[in-house]
């Protein structure tokens, strides 16, 4: 799925695409804070290459949801791939593991 229009409102300047998986069967944790699952994880990506070191080799994002099906709190953590195409720079997200999350 391609996450690209939000990720330019975040000002990540790269075509951004997720797993469709997580955006189904995964919602956020507190709906207060006005994310949806989506722009939960571009707020985590737009940090991450902030930082200056995403997308190398076996990067992983974490982010904290809600499973949509049985309402449990998990972390997942998503595996973040940088690729570039011409000029065009990609990054693409995929589910690597979920863990029940720590109270």
């Amino acid at each position: 799925m391609d996450l690209t229009r939000g990720a330019n409102r975040l000002g990540i300047r790269a075509r951004v695409l997720i797993e469709a998986k997580i955006l189904e069967d995964y919602g956020e944790i507190d709906n207060a804070l006005g994310h949806n699952t989506a722009g939960l994880v571009l707020s985590v990506l737009s940090h991450r290459l902030a930082s200056g070191n995403a997308g190398l080799a076996n990067d992983l994002l974490t982010v904290g949801l809600v499973r949509r099906q049985t309402g449990a709190s998990v972390e997942l953590d998503l595996s973040l791939r940088r690729t570039r195409a011409g000029d065009q720079e990609c990054f693409t997200l995929r589910l690597a593991d979920e863990r029940e999350a720590e109270a």
